[in-house]
């Protein structure tokens, strides 16, 4: 159980004493997080140093879903996702010790930026596809599947999805599980979320299929104003932007972006998609 799971005590000197060169990275005014750059003296490399600190976890659910991130992290391990080198706790945070990804802004730096072709979109998707059904396959969902959790070394590199934050576990015989707040990223949140939502994994596949639309003509189907709405359909192809983009890459965002969960493809349903298979 979650509850009672704790990462192991490491003191402030200990930290200090380990980890050298600590610039900031990501430190958001009301969100209990802080991320650093920092040189592990211990694995001689750069790593992703991210604190989360107790005292501006509010209540219950946000001290579970903290030493959620945690546990998680701490058994999984897949490379097309990203990598936990270590977790500890000190009387002030929880802080976990990740891979760096030497370029690893270029998907929300370029989070509008068209990508020129559908090989280079197939290269993405299919390693992003590989590390989300390993993490659904042991029981998880990410629920913040999004362009910036999406993290490459360099353009021709495997693309590896990382950010753990709000990963919820679901019943691997019931193919369900409860989230309690509703949480996600504005348009990419899938529509049967809510608050009290009972979802699954395919919570997953319609954020991942935001991503691919966007990829494919540089905005987001809910920022087509006044033609798209989460309780409407179908989904928008406007004609000059998709005319140099294939039919079965349209199906494959269709099927993805289907209102009915049910009616979803999994992430190895995904794989064997047709688009996957034309030369483009």
């Amino acid at each position: 159980m979650i509850k009672e799971y704790q990462p192991k005590i490491f003191s402030k000197d200990q930290f200090r004493i380990r980890y050298k060169d600590l610039e900031e990275i990501y430190n958001e005014e009301m969100s209990p997080t802080q991320i650093e750059l920092g040189y592990d003296d211990e694995l001689q490399q750069t790593v992703v140093v991210k604190h989360i600190f107790k005292e501006q976890l509010f209540n219950d659910i946000q001290r579970r879903q903290a030493l959620m991130e945690c546990q998680v992290h701490s058994q999984i391990k897949n490379d097309h996702l990203v990598e936990l080198y270590d977790c500890f706790q000190n009387e002030e945070e929880y802080t976990l010790i990740l891979e760096y990804m030497n370029n690893a802004n270029y998907f929300r730096d370029k989070i509008e930026t068209i990508i020129s072709t559908e090989a280079k979109m197939k290269s993405y998707m299919s390693d992003v596809l590989e590390g989300l059904d390993y993490l659904h396959k042991q029981g998880y969902i990410h629920c913040d599947i999004k362009l910036e959790n999406l993290f490459c070394e360099k353009l021709e590199d495997q693309v590896k999805l990382g950010d753990l934050g709000l990963v919820h576990v679901y019943d691997l015989n019931t193919g369900q599980g409860l989230m309690p707040v509703k949480c996600g990223t504005a348009n990419y949140i899938a529509p049967e979320i809510t608050n009290n939502a009972v979802v699954t994994p395919k919570i997953d596949i319609w954020s991942l299929g935001i991503i691919l639309y966007t990829m494919s003509c540089g905005y987001k189907p809910t920022q087509i104003q006044g033609s798209y709405k989460y309780s409407q359909g179908p989904i928008p192809f406007r004609k000059f932007d998709w005319k140099k983009r294939s039919k079965e890459l349209q199906n494959l965002i269709t099927q993805m972006l289907e209102m009915d969960p049910n009616k979803r493809p999994s992430c190895q349903e995904l794989m064997q998609h047709s688009w996957f298979e034309i030369d483009s």
